[in-house]
């Protein structure tokens, strides 16, 4: 029988986000960061662990390949952030 697999809890999802922010390869094809906002979409809990939602905001803030206008202009959906998802909103970081 094919084992199920469970759904990312909160905390795994920010705590990979955020490394995954601060380690950012330029040279990386953004879809992967794209894939991480859609999962934290899908699967994170806002109310749940706000200290990390905290330090997500600030790796995205504060990263210095975060602030690249090609790859800000890729990861934006000012439709999705309207709903809840600020992360889709760099202007929100």
């Amino acid at each position: 029988m094919a084992e199920t697999k469970q759904k990312p809890t909160t905390r795994e999802l920010l705590t990979r986000g955020i490394d995954w922010v601060r380690t950012w390869d330029p040279d990386l094809y953004p879809g992967s960061l794209e894939m991480l906002f859609m999962q934290l979409e899908w699967y994170a809990d806002q109310n749940e662990e706000p200290e990390l939602w905290e330090e997500f905001r600030r790796a995205l803030r504060e990263t210095p390949a975060m602030q690249d206008p090609d790859l800000r202009e890729f990861l934006e959906r000012k439709d999705v952030a309207e709903e809840g998802y600020w992360w889709w909103d760099p202007d929100q970081w």
